[in-house]
């Protein structure tokens, strides 16, 4: 199978444009603020919207789940069967499980919750065979049992059957499940890489260094460090390359290091750097 390329997709002129290429099997994260683009860029992917400049492939079997789709009417085992067609219908238990509705599949989509009429939206994730899915912020709105079994379902269908699925959303568990993440601000792409990638260049870590020679391991880590601290301990060094400069200190001996701590920016902090 093939992957989903994008080439200097651009959602407005001026915008910053998206290079990206996603093989099967894989998850992306679609991240931002309300506003950002999220869901243009999406509808863009799923032929709904023109983009301003760029190109992407494949332009079809591409399936896009959202609350546009609700219906008016119906239940909710019904939905799942005539989502998924005739020549799957068998599989809509399975779907209506997974999605938290078994319990109530006789229920009319007029007595639904919002929880409810989002995971009716997800049914085609697990309903139908397209290669390329994508959910605009459904996940977001269920509950967390739900939650977890719908993302423990969507990495068995990558695993086994490698869709490639982009989510957009702005729930941090839900991010460090995908593969890699898009950030997205204005309408423009902000960053795209894998998440370790985006957390190790955005947001810097922080270097504990124990040691009663702090001026001459100063010396050294300055030309990679933002910022050094004098500590009574020694030194707190804030740097983009913690990992790098941490082993450099215990595996060549220099000084007297006796400890060194690594403490990583979380996901959150790399995001609401990036917001």
């Amino acid at each position: 199978a093939s992957g989903l390329r994008i080439e200097n997709l651009a959602l407005v002129k001026g915008g910053t444009s998206l290079s990206l290429e996603v093989m099967p099997g894989q998850a992306i994260a679609v991240v931002g603020t309300a506003g950002s683009g999220k869901t243009a860029f999406l509808r863009v992917l799923a032929s709904q919207l023109r983009p301003a400049l760029g190109s992407f492939s494949p332009t079809t079997n591409i399936r896009l789940l959202d609350e546009r789709q609700i219906p008016k009417r119906g239940r909710l085992d019904s939905l799942a069967r005539m989502k998924g067609g005739a020549s799957v219908a068998s599989r809509a238990s399975e779907a209506l499980t997974i999605c938290g509705l078994w319990e109530d599949r006789a229920a009319s989509v007029t007595d639904a919750s919002p929880g409810q009429l989002a995971a009716m939206c997800l049914l085609p994730a697990f309903c139908e065979d397209s290669p390329v899915v994508m959910i605009d912020m459904l996940i977001d709105l269920i509950d967390p049992k739900t939650r977890r079994d719908v993302l423990a379902g969507l990495s068995k269908n990558r695993r086994e059957q490698g869709v490639i699925h982009l989510i957009s959303t702005n729930q941090v568990d839900i991010i460090e499940q995908c593969d890699g993440v898009v950030v997205m601000k204005d309408s423009s792409f902000r960053a795209s890489s894998s998440i370790e990638a985006l957390r190790s260049r955005t947001v810097p870590g922080e270097v504990i260094i124990e040691t009663t020679r702090s001026h001459a391991i100063r010396s050294m880590v300055e030309p990679f460090a933002i910022k050094v601290t004098e500590t009574a301990e020694g030194l707190r060094v804030e740097t983009f390359e913690g990992q790098e400069m941490a082993q450099k200190l215990m595996v060549a001996g220099y000084g007297d290091v006796r400890c060194t701590l690594i403490r990583r920016p979380s996901l959150s902090d790399v995001l609401a750097s990036l917001l």
